[in-house]
């Protein structure tokens, strides 16, 4: 049993994970990944593309 712990333990350090979240843009239809994406003072996403600034 603690040979399986052990295992277990160094499997799941191992394994990385990244959230990642993607921005679609409602006027024009691209997409990018978030952190690619600039944001205006009120804080919403603005399109790379287009130039729209809304909230989604």
């Amino acid at each position: 049993m603690e040979l399986i712990t052990t295992f277990l333990k160094f499997f799941v350090s191992c394994m990385s994970f990244e959230w990642v979240s993607v921005y679609d843009c409602a006027h024009c239809g691209a997409s990018d990944c978030t952190t690619n994406v600039e944001y205006n003072r009120f804080g919403y996403p603005v399109c790379r593309r287009c130039g729209t600034a809304r909230r989604n």
